[in-house]
């Protein structure tokens, strides 16, 4: 029997081998997955920022608890991070049961994950009719935690998009009726609503739809005598770019709305290093999953199922672009990572299936595998203890929030305001988006610098605590808050404490007050 995305002559139903030797393999991705969870469980209560970002995440979702805009003109008071809006009404129902927290950004996209190594089980599932190597893929994934930058479980974006992206995945490969291409195409509208790279993976996949009615036409006389002609690209392709553009057009609509001036030119300033392109080949890809990037590769050029090739091929492109471009850019973090390892152990999945399948008369080849992937889960081990925070790290954040509390009048901490918030002070823009904005050029960024100097010339703050990357001693420009604060010292008495253990190294560093009259 042939189903949809194979050849002729292709035999599906057939099972791998019964000989492949999985169950040591299926322990070791169970405990090897337990022992990422038992380092992102500790991680998810701890009051302060895993990374750098995560108090700006919590600045949107009060905004949007508040009925604030999110893409207002920028100013000093907020400028929005250069995402689309879903992740943080996905996090509003959340916060009912554990309020505006850190933790509920943690705890959503934990569960996100979850839902990711269920799409992949799912996907493997389907193509090697093996619940065992679902299992063992799955695991695999939540394995990739470290090389992908500990962000899994971090009060981001990144986990929630990676599910969706993985949901239309299982629904474009594993259903060919009506119901399910306009769900595939749902998953992959609310991908792109979370990320817009989301239209980068899924613009091949559009693309191996018209493949693959076009092909279907030409060899399928059920698909011409159905009357319903492309009816992948028409139904996969319109939901995604139909829902798309409803809700770009809604997001853009009233006045004082910037949502396309954040979302496609925040980050147009930043540099691409192109001559990072080997390294990044090396250490993301080959480094990382030596066993599962091997394997593919013999599985591409061996394979006889062109068709299913050509989709996960189709769907690697469009993971490829949205990793590589925002990981060469200036400042590109390891969060794009995740969404690559995603894809890569979807891909191996597919291919021990197609491998074992055809190589079924070899008796060394499922031996082979079993041990191949068993090495690829031992080389991702790693000792959870260095992703927790850092012993006594609580103490001196809530020393600190007291202190804050203690100030006389504003604060301001570009790179951390939540920490003003939780001492009952006003937020100010976070200092992510503001740089960002400075490097685009664009119209707005040049009023927000000189809001940023009245601010401090006017003596506005009673306490200014600037990053440890010393932002503030160079913007709005190299001498404003030199003039009108003095320094008093670092707040921390050792470098690298309260340091967030995912992602860029900042921190809280010296202290500023106003300078006398």
């Amino acid at each position: 029997m042939v189903t949809d995305g194979e050849e002729p002559g292709i035999e599906r139903d057939a099972k791998p081998s019964t000989s492949w030797p999985l169950g040591p393999v299926v322990a070791l991705a169970i405990v090897a997955a337990n022992v990422v969870f038992w380092a992102t469980f500790q991680r998810a209560f701890h009051p302060f920022e895993l990374e750098w970002m995560e108090g700006g995440v919590l600045q949107h979702l009060n905004r949007v608890i508040e009925g604030l805009p999110l893409y207002p003109a920028p100013s000093i008071d907020f400028v929005p991070y250069p995402y689309p809006p879903f992740y943080y009404y996905l996090a509003l129902p959340f916060t009912k049961l554990t309020g505006a927290s850190l933790f509920t950004l943690r705890l959503v996209s934990q569960l996100a994950t979850l839902a990711s190594c269920l799409a992949i089980f799912a996907i493997v599932r389907h193509e090697s009719r093996r619940w065992d190597l679902g299992v063992v893929c799955a695991g695999l994934f939540v394995a990739t935690y470290r090389v992908s930058g500990a962000y899994m479980d971090v009060g981001r974006i990144d986990s929630v998009f990676v599910a969706l992206v993985l949901a239309g995945i299982y629904f474009l490969r594993t259903r060919d009726d009506v119901l399910g291409l306009v769900v595939a195409g749902g998953f992959a509208f609310l991908a792109t609503l979370t990320k817009q790279t989301g239209l980068a993976i899924f613009g091949p996949m559009m693309l191996w739809c018209l493949y693959r009615d076009a092909s279907s036409f030409s060899t399928s006389k059920a698909a011409l005598d159905s009357g319903f002609r492309f009816r992948r690209t028409l139904l996969f392709s319109g939901t995604t770019l139909g829902l798309t553009v409803a809700s770009a057009a809604v997001l853009s609509s009233g006045e004082g709305n910037h949502f396309f001036f954040y979302v496609l030119g925040a980050q147009s300033g930043h540099e691409i290093r192109w001559s990072f392109l080997p390294y990044f080949l090396w250490n993301d890809l080959i480094w990382a999953l030596p066993f599962a990037v091997g394997t593919v590769g013999v599985w591409v050029w061996r394979s006889k199922d062109r068709l299913s090739v050509l989709f996960y091929l189709a769907f690697f492109v469009g993971i490829a672009a949205a990793w590589i471009v925002p990981r060469a850019k200036v400042g590109g973090a390891m969060n794009n990572l995740i969404p690559l390892h995603a894809c890569l152990v979807v891909l191996l999945g597919a291919a021990l299936s197609d491998l074992l399948r055809s190589e079924a008369h070899r008796a060394w080849v499922p031996r082979a595998a079993a041990v191949g992937l068993a090495m690829q889960i031992l080389w991702l081990a790693f000792d959870p203890r260095i992703a927790l925070p850092r012993p006594g790290d609580v103490e001196r954040g809530v020393r600190f929030v007291k202190q804050l509390a203690n100030a006389k009048g504003e604060v301001l901490i570009p790179a951390h305001g939540y920490l003003a918030g939780l001492a009952g002070k006003r937020v100010y823009a976070h200092q992510m988006p503001v740089d960002d904005l400075s490097r685009s050029g664009l119209p707005g960024a040049a009023s927000v610098r000189d809001e940023f100097a009245r601010a401090i010339a006017d003596r506005r703050f009673g306490l200014i605590v600037d990053s440890t990357s010393r932002f503030l001693e160079h913007y709005p420009n190299d001498h404003v808050l030199a003039e009108h604060y003095r320094k008093v010292g670092p707040v921390f008495e050792k470098e690298g404490q309260l340091t967030p253990r995912s992602g860029w190294q900042v921190a809280p560093g010296a202290v500023w007050v106003p300078r006398d009259e």
